[in-house]
């Protein structure tokens, strides 16, 4: 049975954030275990958590999210959160090139593209990565993990993650990088969950972006230390909106039974999905950061 585990049982293992050797076990869930950094506050899973997440990110992953449908509930859904993610950062940056790690299918950078912005994708799922590359061209999308050889010589005047550095095993490493990619007056635009939140507090092991997927959780003061350790200022932050709807809400429960509810919410879902056109804000404990280079 799930639990979650407070003890202040001291480890040894290095912080992949800091680099502190202080931490303690804070969640344990089904298989996997987050510890807390007592430094920085990152929370993160133990390597032995991480080598259990093999292929996880296939056309099966896409298809029950809803990301192969073009003209669906869901795409409509994500098309109304890119609109709301790129109002909020095209105050503080002049439109030109822009690159987004974790394209996926390419709904998003479609949107860009439509705003004005010229767009470029990254995406290690190959499935996905195919079907942006047939929407936006080949020569825009690299399918592989981000590397100093993606789209060589190119930088970038705004580079964005939605719910990508979450993900990461290595996140100094990927920011180092990041970093070179961004033009000198350039932006980093990042989403990610909360582990600080006021959700994740109440729904402690039911939290809904309690993944083994998520090897990385953030706070506030994790994310400020990872800015600041990797040469960036932070210019915005704040709570992210998503813009959702019953289907994208019923598809996150079935891939995700553990969280709060599940049984009961999905059959109301269920009952209800002739209301899918309704499109309307969501957030349970996410943020989003807007950077520069120090």
């Amino acid at each position: 049975m799930a639990n979650f585990n407070l003890a202040n049982t001291e480890s040894k293992i290095v912080c992949p954030v800091c680099a502190s050797q202080s931490s303690k076990e804070f969640l344990t869930l089904s298989n996997y275990t987050y510890l807390k950094c007592n430094n920085c506050a990152l929370v993160f899973l133990t390597e032995g958590s991480l080598s259990q997440e093999d292929n996880v990110y296939t056309l099966e992953y896409i298809q029950k999210r809803g990301h192969d449908l073009q003209g669906s509930e869901i795409v409509v859904s994500k098309e109304a959160t890119a609109k709301h993610y790129f109002s909020l950062v095209e105050k503080y940056v002049k439109k030109g090139s822009l690159l987004e790690i974790g394209c996926s299918t390419g709904i998003m950078l479609k949107v860009a593209q439509e705003r004005g912005w010229d767009v470029y994708g990254v995406e290690i799922n190959v499935s996905a990565a195919k079907m942006a590359a047939e929407t936006l061209g080949a020569d825009r999308i690299e399918t592989k993990e981000l590397t100093d050889e993606v789209f060589l010589g190119r930088t970038f005047s705004l580079i964005v993650l939605f719910d990508v550095i979450e993900h990461i095993a290595e996140p100094v490493a990927f920011m180092n990088i990041l970093r070179k990619k961004l033009a000198p007056d350039g932006l980093i635009f990042l989403v990610t969950p909360d582990i600080n939140s006021l959700s994740a507090k109440i729904l402690r092991n039911k939290w809904p972006h309690l993944m083994s997927e998520h090897t990385r959780l953030f706070s506030r003061l994790s994310m400020s230390s990872l800015l600041e350790k990797t040469h960036f200022k932070g210019i915005k932050s704040g709570w992210a909106l998503k813009f959702v709807n019953i289907e994208m809400l019923r598809r996150h429960l079935e891939c995700h039974p553990h969280v709060f509810f599940s049984r009961q919410l999905l059959f109301f879902f269920n009952s209800i999905r002739a209301f899918n056109d309704i499109v309307f804000p969501f957030n349970v404990g996410e943020l989003y950061f807007i950077a520069a280079k120090q």
